[in-house]
């Protein structure tokens, strides 16, 4: 939810995304299905901080940053394994120290960011044991 109280709800299948007022009424949409920026797909867990909405891409394998009011402004992350790129982020959540921590679901892993994308650190790999 959006300091205003508006509700921003991302569709997995169609790529839009839809923001609601506190009276549950639908505002605009914005964004829609594609690899394109400011397209997306397969978009779960998303976030609002900074006046921004974080939204991880599952087919996309990144995470691309909208302004709330749907304009787009960047993106991070990419196919890969590296540091920061990604294989099916499903969720983007900021902590109380506003580190964005991106669960990189098929890298088996927990990779945190800053505000504008750079890479901190990650934790978590595959395996049965612990972490």
């Amino acid at each position: 939810m959006a300091p205003n109280g508006d509700i921003y709800v991302a569709d997995y299948n169609t790529g839009e995304v839809k923001i609601y007022g506190p009276d549950y009424k639908w505002k605009k949409t914005f964004s829609d299905y594609g690899s394109e920026p400011g397209q997306n797909i397969k978009s779960e867990f998303t976030d609002i901080r900074f006046g921004r909405y974080y939204m991880p891409e599952a087919g996309n394998h990144r995470v691309s940053v909208w302004g709330l009011d749907g304009k787009f402004q960047f993106l991070f992350g990419g196919k890969g394994d590296a540091d920061g790129k990604m294989n099916n982020p499903e969720s983007s959540k900021f902590n109380s120290e506003d580190k964005l921590y991106v669960a990189d679901l098929k890298n088996d892993r927990i990779q945190v960011f800053d505000k504008d994308g750079k890479f901190l650190f990650k934790f978590g790999s595959s395996g049965s044991g612990p972490g």
